[in-house]
């Protein structure tokens, strides 16, 4: 690189820029400072509850029949996964969402905020939020996370329904307990 002037410098730039373009790359895996508006990863979901390693499994959806919010109806379903130790469940995730009567799961990107209380959140109607609940159940430690006591960011991306099954994405982060647990998943669905 001696014999052309400046060379160095055009070759630091080079390097910086392909850094800054391809340095994010793991960037997917990172928790982002807002889970409820960064895409998920594509990966299969997993994550740390409480700082232990998780891989999130079993993902179902289940119709929990009609609601009224804010003297409006609406359907309920329960989107439920777990980590798996041996067979048994050592921690199990619940959400619990809200769609206007007569909408298809297809296609939905349902978020809740971390911080806002229930008549701000995102939703269909002012107090009623898109995501009722969510609990972490942590059997082995003996704790339970929930919309009750912990602030969660959460953002559930619904794909295409194929059948009684539907490809998703999720983040839940829970950071003041050490949790965030993302990715991508394939949910059956429930009658």
């Amino acid at each position: 690189m001696t014999g052309f002037p400046g060379c160095k410098r055009v070759f630091a730039a080079v390097l910086a820029l392909t850094m800054t373009l391809v340095g994010p790359a793991a960037a997917e895996d990172k928790v982002p400072a807002d889970c409820s508006a960064a895409p998920p990863p594509a990966e299969a979901a997993h994550g740390d509850v409480l700082g232990k390693p998780v891989d999130a499994i079993g993902f179902v959806i289940t119709p929990l029949g009609p609601i009224t919010l804010a003297g409006q109806g609406f359907t309920q379903h329960q989107l439920e996964f777990s980590s798996d130790n041996e067979g048994t469940p050592d921690v199990e995730f619940r959400l619990a969402f809200i769609l206007k009567p007569g909408e298809a799961l297809d296609g939905k990107v349902l978020r809740r905020l971390a911080g806002p209380s229930g008549a701000e959140q995102p939703g269909p109607a002012r107090g009623a939020a898109e995501i009722q609940s969510w609990s972490i159940d942590d059997h082995p430690e003996r704790i339970k996370l929930d919309q009750d006591k912990d602030a969660a960011a959460i953002r559930l991306e619904l794909g295409a329904r194929t059948g009684n099954a539907i490809q998703g994405r999720l983040w839940i982060c829970v950071p003041a307990r050490q949790t965030a647990v993302g990715g991508s998943f394939d949910a059956q669905i429930g009658n």
